[in-house]
């Protein structure tokens, strides 16, 4: 009896680990292909739809008739993000993942900027914007996805990925305030619409999630373990209660000013009323799509560790 006891004790922990890795799997795997149908929604209904367009020139020509040092000073803190910075943050990732011996991770964080600042730049080349609007004249800018946004949410996915589960919370909450603004400094530089933004968003979601699915695959998840519950409340509260609470009121914002928009549009002459409204609700939309999809990647990581082969028992 002693013995088969044992036995249980040690099925036991594998099990639970084995558990784990397929519902991790599906989790990553619905969201995956969430993240890619939501993508080819924006893009068909924000580039390819003549409503798409009007609202998202509207917050291109608000973004032009805010105060002049405003789109000067994001440019120049846009300016910061190029090909120096972003060598610079995948070698912070791999070497964190170095320092914690778990090469895997290190690969999978590089693997995901990789990835995402590819597939957005490539992206840029070959979807189209046509003009749908009727004496719309083409502005200069780039086009979908938004390259700057994709580098700042992948890296911030990637360091979320890398860093020990009990410093996870807060390593999100100082990157988001960071990475979330960069898709909004865009928009008020006029290099980007929202969706540029939301598209950005949802692909490096795809590929942070493809890579946690592959991790579970091979048996690189774990539960984490949590030892005092009040320890849970307090990584709730003080880690993903403010991006949560941020998102919903960048969200609610947004929607409280597309409103106006609309009324505007609808019940007024166009002018500067219209145009100002417009670029809020853009601006706070990419605020909201931002943090929502950080609270998307927060929720697939959940109280779930992401550990070496070494950590692996066999039953």
């Amino acid at each position: 009896m002693s013995e088969s006891a044992s036995q249980s004790k040690q099925a036991a922990p594998a099990t639970l680990r084995r558990q784990t890795a397929v519902a991790t799997m599906r989790k990553a795997a619905c969201i995956a292909v969430a993240s890619i149908l939501l993508f080819c929604a924006v893009y068909l209904i924000a580039v390819r739809t003549g409503v798409g367009q009007r609202f998202e020139n509207d917050v291109w020509l608000g973004a032009g008739q805010t105060a002049a040092q405003r789109p000067a000073q994001a440019v120049r803190a846009l300016n910061l993000i190029g090909t120096g910075t972003g060598i610079a943050a995948v070698a912070v990732v791999f070497l964190i993942g170095l320092l914690r011996r778990r090469i895997a991770l290190a690969v999978a964080g590089v693997a995901v900027i990789a990835a995402s600042v590819g597939t957005a730049e490539y992206l840029k080349g070959a979807l189209s914007r046509p003009n749908l609007v009727p004496g719309w004249q083409e502005s200069s800018g780039n086009s979908f996805p938004s390259g700057h946004t994709a580098t700042a949410m992948a890296v911030m996915f990637a360091l979320i990925l890398v860093v020990p589960y009990r410093i996870r919370g807060l390593v999100a909450f100082c990157s988001a305030a960071l990475a979330t603004e960069i898709g909004a400094l865009t928009i008020l530089a006029r290099w980007h619409r929202p969706s540029d933004t939301l598209g950005a968003d949802l692909m490096v979601l795809c590929y942070a999630s493809l890579a946690v699915l592959i991790l579970a695959l091979f048996g690189r998840v774990r539960p984490a373990e949590l030892r005092l519950f009040a320890s849970r409340t307090a990584r709730s509260l003080f880690a993903f209660g403010p991006i949560a609470v941020g998102t919903a009121t960048a969200l609610c914002g947004a929607l409280l000013f597309a409103a106006l928009t609309y009324y505007h549009w609808v019940k007024l002459a166009p002018g500067f009323e219209i145009f100002h409204t417009a670029f809020v609700a853009g601006f706070l939309l990419a605020l909201a799509g931002s943090g929502l999809v950080t609270l998307v990647l927060l929720w697939l990581l959940g109280r779930l560790d992401l550990a070496p082969f070494s950590d692996r028992r066999s039953p």
